[in-house]
């Protein structure tokens, strides 16, 4: 069954009073974390040869999220009947962008180096640190794995 549609079906199940997708999408609309992977990490991954240096900020730290992960986590709310409200989630540890770039390109052969942010301004203000907690999710009983645990199980799946 698509984890979509089971969670569509159990989510509206318990909440048969919900009279449209709009409100629908705003009461789950609070799972959003800050830096989530999945197709970025796969093209930095499969287009590694393609560059011989990458120059990426070290000054700003967040919690890498795998797609995957966050699946599995909705999943698990609904199996387990957890509670309707905001969940923050994300993998387990923290890491800067640099780190995160180092560790998806540890094996390419591309020279990844820090730079600070002030170096790239940006019209949008980017926090230097975003990292949440992780209490209410890790509360349900869920296991949160690690970032660099996630990225190396998802960049084995995309290398096969």
């Amino acid at each position: 069954m698509n984890l979509l549609n089971k969670h569509e079906i159990v989510y509206n199940f318990k909440r048969p009073d919900i009279p449209d997708q709009i409100v629908v999408n705003e009461e789950i609309s609070a799972l959003k974390p800050k830096v989530i992977y999945h197709c970025a990490a796969y093209t930095a991954v499969d287009n590694a040869e393609d560059v011989d240096k990458l120059i990426v900020v070290n000054d700003q730290f967040g919690r890498p999220t795998w797609t995957r992960t966050l699946a599995e986590f909705m999943t698990y709310l609904v199996d387990q009947d957890q509670p309707f409200g905001i969940y923050q989630l994300s993998n387990e540890g923290t890491c800067s962008w640099y780190e995160f770039a180092t560790e998806i390109l540890k094996n390419k052969g591309v020279e990844v180096a820090p730079v600070d942010s002030s170096a790239y301004p940006d019209k949008a203000y980017r926090p230097r640190h975003s990292v949440m907690s992780l209490k209410k999710a890790k509360d349900t009983g869920f296991e949160i794995m690690d970032w660099k645990v996630a990225l190396g199980e998802f960049i084995g799946e995309i290398e096969e």
